[in-house]
């Protein structure tokens, strides 16, 4: 404030999940003589806080949107971290956009690229219900899954989540666009749905009933 130094490295000012940014805020909205208590009640210090992570969002959107290369880059370096956004309610509907996650999606040249939740949805099947999803240390471990079988043959996409926090992350928002995630190994209770009881789902029977089943 007029160049006078209130606070160093306060944490209240910026969410965890964009911990990663640095910088100096500069405002005469707050006194020179506000004290550290004071400053952590302060209407104004929460209205600045929300200022920076819309602005910081928006400039988010407009690199995602306008330059994919640099977005990558930004997400490989900080998109672990970003993930934690799935707890900002306030936020949620323009975070989870942002959001990047790998894929069993293969296309020429562009295999093993990261994909987002819209990305994912414009490849939906028409009759695709759910955004399925596959826990997995690596791309090459989800694309053996023997639960993705079935969804490989149907031409289905699933997301591979290979951090701790993707689950959470997921877990967190629910559904995207009306579309719930859902993991490929809970795709069984969709037979029991059917009428197929447990043990028919299960063990043999699992296999038996896949060439009956209805679109996921």
């Amino acid at each position: 404030v007029r160049r006078v130094l209130i606070a160093r490295d306060n944490r209240d000012l910026i969410p965890n999940y964009l911990a990663f940014l640095k910088g100096v805020v500069d405002t005469e909205d707050l006194p020179l003589n506000i004290s550290r208590e004071t400053l952590q009640e302060n209407v104004v210090l929460r209205k600045i806080s929300q200022t920076i992570v819309r602005q910081v969002l928006a400039h988010l959107e407009r690199m995602a949107k306008n330059d994919r290369e640099k977005y990558a880059a930004f997400w490989k370096l900080h998109g672990k971290y970003f993930k934690f956004a799935f707890n900002d309610f306030v936020h949620r509907d323009r975070v989870a956009p942002l959001m990047r996650f790998a894929t069993t999606w293969e296309e020429e040249g562009k295999s093993g690229e990261l994909t987002s939740f819209d990305d994912y949805v414009n490849r939906m099947k028409a009759e695709q219900k759910h955004i399925w999803y596959i826990a997995a240390p690596s791309r090459e471990a989800a694309l053996l899954n023997p639960h993705f079988e079935r969804f490989r043959r149907k031409g289905i996409e699933a997301l591979i989540l290979t951090d701790a926090v993707d689950e959470f992350a997921l877990e967190g928002l629910g559904k995207y666009r009306d579309h719930e995630f859902k993991s490929v190994e809970q795709a069984a209770a969709a037979y029991a749905g059917k009428g197929y009881t447990e043990a028919e789902i299960g063990g043999e029977g699992y296999l038996k009933y896949q060439a009956e089943e209805t679109a996921l």
